[in-house]
């Protein structure tokens, strides 16, 4: 016997370059197989957190509604990616023609997140009354290649998100 061991001894102890460029090699194919899912999985986070806020938003404007006892509204803006809460003019004509807001009257704004946007045009416009009930519809927010729905339902003023 030798004092190093024989030759199958020496080799069995340790990996070869080649065999670790291999690895390597396959370990950057699986990440760049995985991260464009990571991604979709963060921009579907990202849109639900999203629906997930404007449902809250829209359910503070009727719960103001409710305790308040005056009718309030909320206007989602697509030019500007944004929804305006407050309180609906008490004498027509004081407020802003389009939107029906007295300028004071805007109590809250609320901004969507980056690369979260409304579908459709022109502002969409939500009533919440005292009564609970609502002069309501459905705003429909997309954000990479998926969408979702947030719907006020008119009769009972409850918001809802629907994938």
């Amino acid at each position: 016997m030798s004092v190093g061991g024989s030759l199958s001894e020496r080799k069995a102890k340790g990996f070869t370059l080649l065999e670790l460029l291999v690895v390597l090699i396959i370990m950057a194919l699986a990440g760049a197989l995985v991260t464009p899912s990571i991604t979709k999985g963060l921009e579907g986070t990202r849109l639900r957190g999203a629906a997930s806020d404007l449902a809250t938003f829209l359910k503070h404007a009727r719960n103001l509604a409710l305790a308040r006892k005056i009718v309030y509204q909320v206007i989602v803006v697509p030019e500007t990616q944004s929804a305006w809460l407050g309180a609906l003019e008490e004498e027509p004509g004081q407020g802003d023609k389009r939107t029906g807001f007295h300028p004071a009257s805007v109590a809250e704004v609320f901004t969507l997140p980056e690369g979260v946007l409304v579908k459709g045009e022109g502002p969409l416009f939500f009533a919440f009354f005292p009564t609970g009930i609502a002069l309501g519809g459905t705003v429909e927010l997309e954000g990479g290649g998926q969408s979702m729905k947030v719907h006020v339902d008119p009769v009972t003023g409850l918001v809802r998100i629907v994938r």
